[in-house]
């Protein structure tokens, strides 16, 4: 058996670690849709739903606060750097780390479900029974800090090996222990099967990385302190601050969605997101996440030209592959949300609220796909201060389009400011990493962005145009699909463009495993 999984978990290069990250963000993304297809197929875009999401915040705030600045690209480094001085040093930083975060989690956690009534009547003035339901769900999801704060941390170590699989795989484990809860208890709990479903899904997305972290070469030491602790926090901080602003905005969007919006708003806003999150995690957060050990290692040796090279053509790779995603989801939004969540309790109101919401969300996924990767540039120069600054202007833009606009225009407010923001994000991240660290290739970077752009224009035209002449729904929403889809193909051959899609050399990687050639190198 323990060679059987270990056979399965080892390490893997960047081009195959992009590919397991994306396949698995596939599997991940197709059960978030399938649990928010059985959510709005039970309990609708309602104030039900709503409270399900805002229980999430409390949860979320404490993760955030305590620990997610500190496993968002901080610990990964510095615990290799260790390691790779001193594999026991560094293992008895890893025990420490997880001893010292799990202690701020637990008492937080503590705090917050004694004062669970105070907090939510604070901060949302909604109708009592309501209340009580977001009471009730936020101290079950009290849960998720305590239990992702372990899980992460392992996925940090395993990333620093490049382990990748039991990584990938957990966020689909978690997904799948959702549907289990409502699907089993739906009728007997209500929404909590949701809440009950959140729980097994943690469990499981922390013991498939317990056991791929168990084959790791060493083993972790348990001590109380290690002196590096301190400097991970120290450096972290700054990232929990631009963390905190995307929470912000999460707030900012709940309160005004259950104070000041119809009912279903801020279900439609996160429905919406979900389905734009598909993308941007398939393309963007895997391939960035399947970078950063090789940046990190070519910092580490100071080569300076595989790291750009690298990262340009990254930049290039995640353009590819998100441009036409966000031109074919804004073109056919309505069709989307009607094929996924238009039954059950989901009806014509709520798919029009969701799709207008999704129409300017889609715009936000080659913008959001690529701050991914700017981020881990600069978490591989060890600057955490310049990712928080844009974080913050992301902020203060969405909060100031959300307070002045979303009462007279609704949810699709919070999308449309979403775009705007993040295009000014990911702007300040090229311009000064470019100004302050390495100097991109600026015209081979612009001349392939132009053709990658000229090849999404032509399939926006395909799109439109069959989206106008095919009337039912599903032969218009999978014709569209396809036809599209191939278009941009085509388009990539001629234009060179296809050589970044990564399909050759994650062929090469893989066909090592196969008793007989696909290509040759």
């Amino acid at each position: 058996m323990k060679k059987f999984t270990e056979k399965i978990f080892k390490p893997s290069s960047s081009g195959v670690a992009s590919v397991i990250l994306a396949l698995a963000s596939l599997l991940s993304y197709t059960l978030g849709l399938g649990r928010d297809i059985i959510i709005s197929n039970y309990f609708g875009a309602t104030h039900i739903t709503d409270a399900y999401n805002t229980a999430f915040l409390i949860p979320d705030f404490i993760y955030t606060i305590s620990i997610a600045g500190a496993l968002s690209g901080i610990f990964l480094p510095i615990f290799r750097k260790e390691y790779n001085k001193n594999n026991n040093s560094g293992w008895e930083l890893a025990g420490a780390f997880l001893i010292t975060s799990q202690i701020a989690v637990v008492a937080l956690s503590i705090i917050a479900f004694i004062a669970m009534p105070w907090l939510i009547n604070t901060f949302f003035n909604i109708e009592a029974a309501e209340t009580k339901l977001i009471i009730n769900l936020s101290r079950i999801l009290l849960l998720s800090p305590i239990i992702f704060t372990a899980s992460n941390a392992i996925g940090s170590m395993l990333m620093s090996f490049k382990h990748y699989l039991a990584y990938a795989l957990s966020a689909g484990l978690y997904n799948g222990g959702i549907i289990l809860g409502l699907v089993v208890w739906h009728k007997q709990y209500g929404i909590y099967s949701a809440a009950i479903g959140v729980t097994i899904g943690l469990l499981l997305h922390l013991i498939i990385r317990i056991i791929d972290g168990y084959h790791l070469e060493s083993q972790i030491r348990w001590k109380i302190w290690h002196p590096l602790v301190k400097k991970v926090y120290l450096i972290a901080w700054p990232k929990t601050i631009g963390l905190l602003a995307w929470q912000i905005c999460l707030w900012v969007y709940n309160i005004l969605g259950q104070e000041k919006l119809v009912d279903g708003s801020v279900a439609a806003f996160n429905y919406a997101r979900n389905i734009q999150s598909f993308a941007v995690s398939l393309f963007g957060i895997s391939i960035a996440t399947a970078i950063f050990p090789f940046l990190v290692d070519y910092h580490s040796n100071n080569d300076t030209k595989q790291l750009r090279n690298k990262l340009e053509s990254t930049l290039i790779q995640v353009w590819l592959y998100t441009l036409p995603a966000a031109v074919g989801l804004a073109l056919i939004a309505p069709e989307t949300v009607e094929v996924l969540l238009g039954r059950g309790a989901f009806g014509p109101e709520a798919t029009l609220l969701t799709a207008s919401v999704l129409f300017f969300f889609a715009f936000s996924i080659p913008f959001e796909s690529l701050t991914h990767v700017m981020a881990r540039a600069f978490y591989t120069f060890n600057n955490v201060i310049t990712p928080v600054i844009a974080s913050i202007i992301f902020m203060f833009i969405n909060m100031a389009g959300s307070f002045y606009f979303a009462i007279t225009y609704g949810p699709k407010t919070f999308s449309f400011f979403f775009v705007v923001a993040t295009l000014v994000q990911i702007i300040i991240l090229l311009i000064i990493f470019h100004r302050k660290y390495i100097k991109f290739r600026l015209g081979y970077l612009f001349s392939n962005f132009l053709k990658i752009s000229a090849g999404g224009a032509l399939m926006a035209i395909v799109v439109y145009f069959l989206d106008q002449q095919i009337t039912p729904l599903y032969l218009r929403f999978g014709v569209t699909i396809f036809a599209g889809g191939l278009t941009y193909a085509i388009w990539l051959i001629p234009t060179g463009l296809v050589k970044y899609t990564g399909l050759k050399r994650t062929i090469l990687s893989f066909q090592r495993w196969l008793p007989f050639k696909l290509i040759n190198e």
